[in-house]
């Protein structure tokens, strides 16, 4: 895909010295500062959910009334330890 960016002189001759120093297109050193920043945008633009949403699911294993009464079984453990 073809797309036109206009930068001021300073920047252009920062591409240029970039460019040259690491013996690549000017185009190429563009494309990397674009992904680098995409990547980084990525990761300060998502949410705290957004960020553990890949952890946070259904368990199907297991007693389905472990959050039931919790308060009451917890005082039951502690008696029968004494």
């Amino acid at each position: 895909m073809l797309m036109t960016l206009r930068i001021d002189a300073k920047i252009d001759q920062w591409v240029e010295q970039i460019a040259h120093k690491n013996k690549v297109s000017r185009a190429k050193v563009v494309r990397d500062a674009i992904v680098e920043y995409a990547a980084k945008y990525r990761l300060q633009a998502q949410s705290p959910y957004e960020q553990i949403a890949h952890l946070i699911g259904k368990v199907t294993q297991g007693p389905k009334d472990l959050s039931q009464d919790t308060g009451k079984k917890f005082r039951q453990l502690l008696r029968k330890r004494k």
